[in-house]
């Protein structure tokens, strides 16, 4: 993996974080969850896709990236608007 890579993949993590965080009303959780965890994810799901599988090449990080961020903002939006909204 390139260094410039992880730039690649932290930027599709924060775009769809941002993204995401610019429409969460009053839910300063939710708003957090998709800033912080978005690119966590994208960075995350893009290495492991590089290592797994080594013959998609950069167009398998960048699908991986933007797979792993997609659902965790779908699995952070489910788990606190579900279950933590009564705390």
């Amino acid at each position: 993996m390139h260094p410039a890579d992880m730039f690649i993949l932290l930027s599709i993590g924060t775009a769809i974080g941002w993204g995401s965080a610019i429409y969460v009303n009053k839910d300063f959780r939710l708003m957090i969850a998709y800033i912080i965890g978005c690119p966590m994810a994208a960075g995350t799901a893009g290495y492991f896709t590089l290592v797994l599988y080594p013959e998609y090449g950069k167009v398998g990080m960048v699908a991986g990236a933007l797979i792993g961020a997609i659902l965790l903002r779908l699995i952070a939006r489910y788990i606190i608007v579900r279950f933590m909204k009564k705390i």
